[in-house]
Order: structure tokens, then sequence, then C-alpha cells
């Protein structure tokens, strides 16, 4: 009898520790999981709804929301932000630029020229900032497509801001208006230049930036 209780006593512990040793490679299996999910998602604590449009206001074209961009990618997402939101008010100002030309008594095709650089240039602008986004969050292929637009984008700002055409007032166009006395649109010119070279030193400086980021190996290009 002693016997039989003894392998009785034996056999519970050997199932009591066979439950131990289950219950801790599922904790464990269990936090390596939750590891592996906080890498992908670079600590978001929630998935991102892609589906959810709310973004440009009024167009809702894509998702976009900076509390929900994992925190270590927030401030280069929030210059990419920037990059797109300069072309949209370097546009604004040159359209107005061309309809105060066009009252001076300058050629009317500025305002022509000048909707048809909104229509040109705006979407590429945008649509780099939305590759970016998706390259800082879940999309790392999307990292090398951000980089090679954006240095495209930066040589065209500049160009921009230093030729004298009738839809581009650069530095030349503004020395030009100036010489004529156009006072006004000259300014204007002006802070369209400066304007232009800061959005072209902002993305260059993305493209750095971008090329050193912290990210975790699955997101290496």
């Amino acid at each position: 009898q002693m016997c039989i209780r003894d392998r009785n006593k034996n056999r519970r512990d050997r199932c009591m520790n066979s439950l131990i040793l289950d219950a801790a490679r599922t904790q464990a299996s269990g936090s390596v999981k939750n590891m592996k999910a906080a890498m992908l998602n670079g600590g978001a604590t929630a998935k991102i709804n892609w589906e959810d449009f709310n973004y440009p206001p009024l167009l809702n074209m894509i998702h976009y929301n900076l509390e929900e961009v994992p925190e270590a990618q927030r401030p280069i997402v929030q210059r990419m932000h920037w990059t797109f939101l300069l072309i949209f008010i370097i546009s604004i100002i040159n359209l107005i630029n061309s309809i105060v030309q066009t009252v001076m008594g300058l050629d009317w095709l500025f305002i022509f020229y000048s909707v048809c650089n909104i229509i040109l240039f705006n979407p590429p602008a945008f649509y780099a900032f939305y590759k970016g986004l998706r390259g800082a969050v879940d999309e790392p292929g999307s990292i090398r497509f951000y980089k090679i637009i954006q240095s495209i984008l930066c040589v065209l700002w500049v160009i921009f801001a230093i030729i004298n055409g009738k839809g581009f007032n650069g530095i030349f166009k503004a020395i030009g208006l100036f010489q004529s006395g156009f006072l006004v649109p000259a300014i204007l010119s002006v802070i369209e230049s400066l304007l232009y070279l800061i959005d072209a030193a902002l993305g260059a400086s993305l493209a750095v930036s971008y090329t050193h980021l912290t990210l975790p190996t699955i997101y290496s290009v």
C-alpha cells in the first residue's frame, strides 16, 4: 500500500510539473508574439484602419492621423506632411500672384499655367507623402520609392525657385518684375522662391533622415 501511495504521489507530482511547464511555455510564447507584434508595428498600440479615408479634408482620399503613427516615426512623418503642405501653400501663392500680374496688365495665360501647376505638381507631392507615411508604418518597400520621388521633387523645386516662366515665379522672374515696377508680384515671387528652396531643403533632409531611420530588421532596405 505504501508503494501504491508513493507511485500515485509521484504521478500527481509529474502531472503538476507538466501543467506548470505547459503554462510557462504558453506564457513565454505569448510574450514572444507580443514582442514581434510590437516590432512590426513600431510600437503602435492598435492596427491602423487605412480604409478610413479622412484626409485631405473634404476630399478624403487617404487615411492620416499622426497620433496613430508609431511614436518613433512621428517626427519624420510630420516633416513629410510639411513638405506636401508647403507645396500646396506655394501653389496658392502662385495662383494669387498670377491673378495680380494679369490684373496689372501682364499675360492672362499666367493664370492658366498656374492652374496647370496645381494639377501637375500637387498630386505627386501628395502621393510621395502617402508612400512615405506607409513606409514608416507598415510598408517597408515604400521607403525606397519615397526617397526616389522626393529627390526628384527636390530638384524640381530648386529649378522652380530660379526660373522665369509663365507659370513659374522664380528669382529671375522677381528681378524682372522689380525692374518693371511691379512691386507686389515681385514680392510674392520672392516669397514663392524662398518657400520652394525651404521645401527642397526639407525634402533633401528627409531623404537623408529616411536612409538612416532606425527600423526593425524587417524594415531594412
